[in-house]
């Protein structure tokens, strides 16, 4: 009997342990995100064998440890690792929806188990080794969906991976989340958009003056944009999802790539072989030996390659700013731009590395200087390049005039190349031009719809008020919005709301003929149309005709489809003053509202006797 007793004790004993010792989060009323690095509690499996029944049946026999980590980072290991904590929402009796955040795409296997009172909820399974098709949310990063109530739900992870072993968890509110995909991605874009910009022009340069140094630098911006792509995981995203191990590698390759055009750069366009020829033997070592790497990359496992690649640019990183220390020392200013931009690219490196282990606050500025970094250093790797051409050609003009005041007969010859030079700095001239207005272009398109965006509509409006008001002629205001679009983001997702946006775009598109009508997004679901020299009466046309456009539309996608109608404020004034067109814009508004409440689906205008 004592025997039974003692075993009957022990067994309420560990019954009554809970799973999860670590800090619980508990949700606050305004909570948006957090960072769970400091509540986590981890456990080393260093054979892999432990599944969560064990941790179920016997937690206590484990050494769990709570993390005083920024973020939890073992490094290259073999190891599996499980973490876990508990979040609540106490303050509310309703559940919340919320995204748990593993920010670090190269992860191959994580498995999410959510638990409440020992019971097993949901599994989740993620990782880079799935097909991107597989996640449940389609984000470069993993995002696990949690409903949480006021009852602690529990949360375990177990994480397994070839690449890093780190292990970076946020908890976000759903809205909180959207918010900073948002914000994230208007970055991002501006990231790869200047990257692109740069890399085709390098790339056009080549193909019209025949300097090597172009080509060096646009498969030196390639490489730049696989490894943040690789890293961020935008590349398994958008141009490879189903190539579960390519991800890892194209990273190995924009390293390499990086190294092996940056030497080579560094060699033959800013003449360190004409200098210090030893330096450069080193330098041209450094750039086979990188690309060795690169075919390397598909024949050796992944942990032998990151070494091989970390040790290559640790050897070769201090090995370029020397050589460009020592030609700078020089007076060479093509290789002081380099160093500068180079310099510039490694502290915000640092600065985000720092940020990371926890040296420097983790904030929008520091988790993105380097893509400001690397935007810079690539500024001042073609202004480099563009300054040693302008050397050379300086030089070539000098010798160029030597040569024609003790023999004129060559005056002709000398003619001719300047006359070659003048033809290409125009054909430069004329294609950065081209690419400024592109530049301008995109800065005044809305991304997702391809109207005009605000600030473009906000110009306009100034520009067409003031030309009516100098010509006494009617101007009208169209200001519509999509009714119920909130309902139909939350019923069918995001990605079927941004299609209704592009459809509904292309309506307004179509409506609108004239070549001085403006259309554009004014925000969210809202659009607003600019009709210069257009009465009351044509203007409430038009909008009649946008209105019945909608109503016979129907948008379909997969299993989704959807009639859309719209509500339309009319407002319309031959301007009585210069600086009136704000009023003119608050107008339709107020008129757009009143539609809203008569019952959408409706043109509200001002009437004669209004």
């Amino acid at each position: 009997m004592k025997r039974i007793h003692t075993l009957l004790t022990l067994i309420l004993l560990l019954m009554a342990v809970p799973l999860v010792q670590a800090a619980s989060i508990s949700l606050q009323p305004g909570f948006r995100q957090q960072n769970l690095a400091g509540v986590l509690a981890y456990l080393e499996d260093k054979d892999g064998t432990l599944a969560l029944a064990d941790l179920l049946q016997d937690d206590a026999r484990f050494a769990w440890h709570i993390s005083e980590q920024p973020i939890l980072n073992f490094g290259f290991t073999d190891a599996v690792y499980w973490a876990r904590f508990d979040v609540e929402s106490p303050s509310t009796p309703q559940e919340q929806d919320l995204f748990l955040e593993i920010s670090y795409p190269l992860l191959d296997d994580i498995r999410v188990y959510l638990l409440q009172d020992g019971t097993l909820l949901r599994e989740f399974h993620v990782g880079a080794s799935l097909p991107f098709a597989e996640r449940l949310v389609r984000h470069g990063n993993f995002l696990i969906p949690l409903d949480v109530s006021p009852q602690p739900l529990q949360v375990v992870l177990r994480v397994q991976s070839q690449s890093s072993m780190q292990i970076p968890l946020l908890l976000w509110e759903k809205d909180a989340f959207v918010e900073h995909v948002y914000a994230e991605s208007t970055g991002y874009g501006f990231f790869y958009g200047t990257i692109l910009i740069i890399a085709l022009y390098n790339l056009l340069v080549f193909l019209t003056a025949r300097g090597v140094g172009f080509v060096y630098i646009f498969f030196y911006s390639v490489g730049v944009v696989m490894i943040e792509a690789g890293l961020r995981g935008a590349a398994f995203a958008f141009v490879w999802p189903e190539a579960t191990t390519w991800t890892d590698r194209s990273i190995l390759i924009g390293i390499m790539g990086c190294t092996l055009f940056g030497n080579l750069f560094v060699d033959q366009v800013l003449l360190v072989r004409q200098t210090w020829p030893r330096l450069a033997r080193v330098l041209r070592t450094l750039a086979l030996l990188s690309a060795l790497n690169m075919v390397l990359t598909f024949l050796l496992p992944y942990k032998q390659m990151i070494l091989l690649c970390l040790l290559l640019v640790a050897i070769s990183s201090p090995t370029t700013l020397t050589a460009l220390v020592l030609r700078s020392r020089q007076g060479y200013t093509p290789a002081l731009y380099t160093l500068v931009g180079a310099m510039v690219f490694i502290l915000s490196a640092f600065v985000m590395i720092f940020s990371k282990l926890g040296w420097l606050p983790r904030n929008p500025v520091t988790e993105n200087l380097v893509y400001f970094g690397a935007v810079f250093q690539l500024l001042l790797f073609s202004l480099s390049l563009a300054d040693r051409m302008n050397v050379d050609r300086q030089l070539r003009e000098e010798a160029q005039l030597k040569a024609a005041a003790s023999q004129k007969e060559l005056l002709d010859v000398q003619l001719k190349i300047n006359e070659d030079l003048d033809r290409r700095v125009r054909e430069r001239t004329d294609e950065l031009e081209a690419v400024n207005t592109k530049l301008q272009e995109l800065s005044t398109t809305d991304s997702l719809t391809g109207l005009r965006n605000r600030r473009y509509f906000d110009d306009m409006l100034l520009n067409e008020y003031k030309r009516a008001f100098r010509d006494k002629l009617p101007l009208s205001v169209l200001l519509l919005d999509i009714d119920h679009f909130k309902s139909l983001n939350d019923n069918y997702g995001h990605p079927f709301g941004d299609l209704c946006l592009v459809e509904a775009a292309g309506l307004i598109r179509d409506c609108i003929k004239r070549p001085p009508d403006v259309a554009a997004r004014y925000g969210g679901e809202e659009f607003v149309v600019l009709l210069p020299q257009t009465d009351r009466e044509g203007a409430v046309q038009v909008a009649e005709c946008l209105r019945a456009a909608f109503n016979v539309k129907r948008i379909e996608d997969g299993p989704h489809s959807v009639v859309m109608t719209i509500s339309i404020g009319v407002s319309s004034t031959v301007p009585p003053d210069r600086d009136g067109h704000e009023k003119l814009l608050k107008r339709a508004d107020e008129l757009l509202y009143r539609a809203k409440q008569n019952g959408r689906n409706r043109v509200e205008w001002e009437s004669d006797s209004a």
